[in-house]
């Protein structure tokens, strides 16, 4: 009579797990927002992303690490849960009471195995949006150093031209005072420089074209 007594008044204990699971979670969330607002104010958790691209894109990777650690931490938090109950199921399985109440066990078990199930299941989604995103943008870096790589060599060009340019006007300024050789075709070198010079930019740019399909395949 008095172990019956005793297992009856701290029967009614069980029901209150879940209001601790909420209030875990609020913490994790809690803590997971100060973490965020500590990782803005440095502005060190994306460097590269943060220079390459805008801040709606940094906040949207910001948001998905939140959300993997919250998955993480549910995770966490829900294989306790079970263990805690599977511990409980099994030190009281020969009281009468525990039996009346296994039916309710099993029950809670089955729903916490269920949300550890796609608990994980949205990790691994989450962890493959981060892979392919994080694969995006270290293209994304190739690409934008293959470009400023080619403006240099088009800039390159573009001085030789008017190197070229200048040094052809000042032997025509030299070739009129002295007025005894014959002018060269002043548009004839100048097209023919151009021309050279254009080849170059053609073949750069014909190099960063191969190299943008390689990336893309």
């Amino acid at each position: 009579m008095q172990k019956s007594i005793i297992f009856s008044s701290a029967k009614p204990a069980e029901p209150r797990k879940p209001l601790t699971r909420s209030t875990i979670a609020s913490i994790a969330e809690i803590e997971d927002v100060e973490e965020n607002k500590a990782s803005d104010l440095k502005n060190e958790d994306h460097p590269m992303l943060a220079s390459m691209f805008d801040a709606q894109f940094v906040d949207f990777i910001r948001n998905l690490e939140a959300d993997i650690r919250e998955s993480i931490d549910l995770l966490s938090h829900n294989a306790t849960l079970a263990e805690d109950l599977a511990k409980i199921g099994r030190g009281g399985s020969s009281q009468p009471e525990h039996r009346s109440s296994g039916g309710s066990e099993r029950v809670q078990l089955e729903t916490l195995h269920i949300d550890l199930q796609e608990a994980s299941q949205r990790l691994d989604m989450l962890k493959t949006e981060k892979a392919k995103i994080e694969s995006e943008a270290s293209m994304y870096c190739n690409l934008a150093g293959k470009m400023k790589s080619y403006l240099k060599s088009l800039s390159d060009a573009y001085n030789s031209l008017e190197q070229a340019n200048f040094h052809l006007e000042k032997e025509i300024k030299a070739l009129k005072s002295g007025g005894a050789t014959p002018i060269p075709d002043v548009k004839a070198v100048k097209a023919e420089t151009r021309e050279e010079a254009q080849k170059e930019s053609e073949a750069e740019l014909n190099d960063l074209l191969v190299c943008l399909g390689q990336e893309q395949s």
